[in-house]
């Protein structure tokens, strides 16, 4: 196994007990700084509300990576999970074998887009093991130079769309990417079924990515979706 999946695996082990619910620690290791992790808190208690209250009975995890969300959403409701870097994916199954939840976890190693093929995945300029920035996105900033990988893409708004549950929460962190793919699903039937989104625009490594979340706000009220459970602040 690499030693950056062993870190990874041993982090979710070991974050397995808050409120005497099953979910992941917040911290890895040393690599969030506190404030991150303060922000990424609120986001987590919001992402609760929800799960909890009842109004999803599914949870589309766009971007799972090593399954810091997945694995407690997992506790409320059934999760469908995509990760197309083949290191983080490797972690994500290796949890998935060692955590007990309530609900299915469903991995596909796969890149959430707005078409069914193949494209190609860079990851970070750093290498590998620098896993939580791989993109289709090819402009972002920090992957000149980085590995490269083919990757099977996915219709999300059609996958959504074929789900036998009537409401779902969908958590877009996809690197860039997420205006094309939400762009995508606010124009289809999918939308109909969609309870909230949390995403991130990635604004600091593809600038012009900041002015496209009042477009798409305003898309998803249009389509009848709350637009206080539009997120588009996740981290």
């Amino acid at each position: 196994m690499p030693l950056i999946c062993q870190r990874v695996l041993d982090m979710v082990q070991r974050g397995l007990r808050v409120g005497g619910l099953t979910r992941l620690e917040l911290r890895v290791a040393n690599w969030r700084s506190v404030t991150r992790e303060s922000f990424k808190l609120r986001q987590i208690t919001a992402l609760d509300q929800i799960l909890q209250s009842g109004q999803v009975d599914a949870f589309i995890d766009l971007g799972a990576h090593v399954g810091e969300q997945t694995f407690h959403a997992a506790q409320f409701v059934p999760v469908f999970a995509f990760e197309p870097d083949p290191v983080a994916a490797e972690v994500l199954r290796l949890a998935q074998g060692q955590i007990h939840t309530q609900h299915q976890v469903e991995i596909h190693q796969s890149a959430a887009w707005v078409s069914k093929g193949y494209m190609t995945l860079v990851g970070h300029q750093k290498g590998p093991n620098n896993t939580g920035s791989s993109s289709l996105i090819r402009s972002k900033r920090n992957l000149r130079g980085g590995p490269e990988y083919r990757v099977e893409t996915v219709d999300i708004a059609a996958f959504i769309d074929q789900l036998p549950f009537k409401r779902v929460l969908v958590k877009c962190d996809i690197e860039g990417a997420e205006y094309r793919v939400l762009k995508s699903l606010m124009r289809s039937s999918a939308v109909s079924k969609i309870g909230a989104i949390f995403t991130e625009f990635h604004d600091q490594k593809i600038p012009w990515n900041c002015f496209k979340a009042v477009p798409l706000r305003i898309g998803a009220m249009r389509r009848g979706l709350d637009p206080s459970n539009f997120l588009a602040e996740w981290i």
